[in-house]
């Protein structure tokens, strides 16, 4: 089993607003090479237990460790996927939430800047003759 959580993996599909992400070139050639070491191992676990069949005792033998070596290695392989996979989906997500931030940048600043010319209101101000107590 492969064991690389995807964080917020509903995220992508829940927002209907249009998007797009850029992956540069080394980062797609490595994910279309690991794609394929996928299949070409794993896709030959079934014909290779197909050829097993009507073999001596010993070739089964030798078939089944194959199977083992190429299911080793298309796990290894789809591991590393999903691990690329995964930073690619937070890298996309973080983006999304900066291009969101930065659409109200200018607005959170305006409104630091006309904070910080009034006063700050009093705690007690509200609460003029009451007297607060604290039960345990």
């Amino acid at each position: 089993m492969v064991d690389v959580p995807m964080r917020d993996s509903n995220d992508l599909k829940a927002d209907a607003s249009p998007w797009s992400a850029q992956i540069n070139r080394e980062t797609w050639l490595e994910l279309t090479a690991l794609c394929e070491r996928v299949v070409d191992t794993l896709g030959l676990v079934g014909p290779v237990l197909e050829l097993a069949q009507d073999k001596s005792e010993a070739e089964q033998l030798r078939h089944l460790r194959a199977i083992k070596k190429l299911s080793q290695q298309g796990h290894q392989a789809l591991k590393l996927f999903a691990f690329h996979w995964a930073a690619l989906h937070e890298q996309i997500q973080k983006e999304r939430l900066k291009d969101n931030q930065e659409v109200f940048d200018d607005i959170t600043l305006a409104a630091q800047k006309m904070s910080e010319h009034e006063p700050l209101p009093s705690l007690n101000s509200e609460k003029r003759g009451s007297v607060a107590t604290h039960e345990d």
